[in-house]
């Protein structure tokens, strides 16, 4: 525990905490103004939350009865809480430099805190409430990052959970139609690839 600081990000906070103050004001807002009956009486976490639950349960008794893929697809509607994003370094046979005792593992560490910085300052629908640096592994330095998707919305609640939007407003959007190489790419996959970019100059730097 002495040695948490060496790991944790100082301002990280539990899911509840961030919804709290992402969202508390726009669901409280919202649920007000809807009929009694339709009223929320959980969180908008709680909210979303369930709603996970029951889809998961929808999806385990098809896949029980045996619906097909495109099936069980069309039923993956529930809005995500929260997306983990680990980011990482080589690997523990082709870069010893990288991994605990390395003589690289503090830069790595370095380039790591200063990309999340990077993230929390450049994606502002893109809320970071909890990144940790793991050193103190066998393996390559890397980090975890929970992130929370959200957008501002003009139907329903006004600030909502949604990775679509969210990467919509930062100017994200996926291919109608496939490119000259034949990919059609969706919008996480573009984000994807600009954040490696990003990692790749502060490497370099």
């Amino acid at each position: 525990y002495e040695k948490e600081h060496n790991w944790y990000s100082p301002d990280n906070m539990s899911l509840s905490e961030a919804y709290d103050l992402l969202f508390s004001e726009s669901f409280n807002a919202y649920n007000a103004t809807v009929r009694k009956d339709r009223k929320c009486n959980t969180s908008y976490l709680g909210k979303l939350q369930t709603a996970q639950q029951k889809e998961q349960e929808k999806i385990a008794e098809l896949r029980h009865s045996g619906a097909s893929a495109s099936e069980i697809r069309r039923h993956k509607k529930a809005v995500k809480p929260a997306y983990e994003l680990i980011i990482g370094f080589g690997n523990m046979r082709d870069n010893p430099e990288f991994c605990m005792g390395g003589d690289m593992q503090e830069t790595a560490k370095e380039i790591l805190q200063e990309y999340i910085s990077r993230l929390k300052k450049e994606c502002p629908f893109i809320y970071v409430y909890n990144y940790a640096t793991h050193t103190g592994e066998n393996g390559c330095i890397h980090g975890h990052a929970n992130l929370i998707f959200w957008a501002e919305c003009s139907r329903g609640q006004k600030r909502q959970a949604s990775l679509t939007k969210a990467l919509s407003a930062m100017g994200y959007e996926s291919d109608k139609e496939k490119g000259a190489d034949g990919k059609r790419l969706n919008a996480i996959t573009k984000w994807e690839m600009e954040q490696r970019e990003i990692l790749k100059k502060l490497c370099a730097e």
